[in-house]
């Protein structure tokens, strides 16, 4: 979890995040789908619905916390 907090930190310390980010929140969800990468692969047989999951999850976190421009 540190980890991941860390480099949520870092992000919004480049200013890749708003400052308003919830850091450990985030780090939170981050670490849930990060886990949930085996099922998700597993009864699917393929890497797709991850890649999905990945990139839905990417797309709401830029919306909801991304600088413009970046």
């Amino acid at each position: 979890m540190k980890n991941v907090e860390a480099s949520v930190k870092l992000a919004i310390k480049r200013g890749e995040l708003m400052p308003r980010t919830p850091a450990r929140t985030l780090a939170l969800m981050l670490i849930a789908i990060i886990n949930s990468s085996d099922p998700t692969t597993r009864d699917t047989s393929s890497f797709k619905r991850m890649e999905e999951l990945y990139l839905g999850y990417l797309e709401l976190v830029v919306a909801a916390y991304g600088r413009a421009g970046r």
